[in-house]
């Protein structure tokens, strides 16, 4: 998922794979954990959430191994090691790094005591639950749980207001809870693609960057390593459409040389951009 730019050493400030990624959003969930607006912009509050309304919500579990998770990482994201480039599938990832049956069983115990039904991901690493609202606030310690609606859209969500504890129980045995607290956000990117050959306005080549930027006749060495990543199957990245801007602008021929997918060949504009 993430090639590293040659001489780069290990401990370098550099962007990692997937893993680390996910990381970072559990970590920020974690600490809006106890926070939501009553208001935000295009989300109104409606009112209390009547009590036998279902509710879905995420628990994230522990993960074991990251250790070696870590060295693995860096030995297939290394030049010279012997296991540079022998990316591992998710299925062996997951495998890796799954909490214990005896952890995840106690988990299930608990919440199902509680009156949730739920089920474990496919990755392991976190189980999905429905629930009444009342047997969601009851959960919680009690916390409140109110309907909002979007303006924009005519969405209708329920989340819980402010404050919230989960049963000691559990401590120790849960990263964060997603999915109960915070108001979905509208998309950065709509579903665009990239602009096809004769439509739109195509007037940024490479030549007018250059002339831009005031680069010249500079051209980049041949021991640099570029590397573009998107993540997820919907930001695909097209053989067709790069070869049709290497056609149009005239610019030398190059190959993408590591390739991790699915793609779906409907790219958006900015991981069209990103190969370019």
């Amino acid at each position: 998922y993430f090639l590293r730019p040659s001489g780069v050493q290990r401990g370098d400030p550099v962007l990692t794979h997937t893993f680390i990624m996910k990381t970072i959003a559990a970590l920020l969930a974690l600490a809006a954990a106890s926070v939501v607006a009553a208001t935000t912009p295009s989300w109104t509050k409606v009112g209390a959430t009547p009590a036998s309304t279902k509710m879905e919500f995420t628990v994230a579990l522990p993960q074991q191994n990251l250790d070696v998770l870590d060295k693995l990482f860096w030995d297939v994201s290394t030049p010279g090691s012997a296991s540079y480039g022998k990316f591992v599938s998710m299925d062996k990832l997951n495998s890796l790094t799954a909490p214990s049956s005896a952890h995840v069983t106690k988990v299930q115990r608990v919440l199902a005591e509680a009156g949730m039904d739920c089920s474990v991901s496919g990755s392991g690493s976190s189980i999905r639950c429905v629930g009444s609202a009342a047997a969601v606030s009851s959960l919680l310690g009690g916390a409140k749980v109110n309907h909002y609606k979007n303006a924009q859209t005519g969405a209708e969500v329920h989340r819980v207001l402010g404050d919230y504890t989960f049963p000691k129980a559990l401590q120790g045995d849960v990263r964060f809870i997603g999915g109960l607290n915070q108001l979905p956000k509208p998309s950065r990117h709509g579903r665009t693609h990239a602009v096809k050959t004769g439509e739109g306005d195509l007037s940024v080549t490479p030549e007018t960057i250059k002339s831009f930027y005031n680069i010249g006749s500079h051209t980049a060495s041949k021991d640099i390593t570029q590397s573009a990543f998107e993540f997820q199957d919907l930001t695909a990245w097209s053989q067709g459409d790069l070869t049709n801007f290497i056609t149009n602008t005239g610019v030398k021929s190059w190959t993408v040389d590591k390739k991790i997918g699915p793609f779906n060949n409907q790219p958006q504009a900015e991981s069209t951009l990103d190969v370019q």
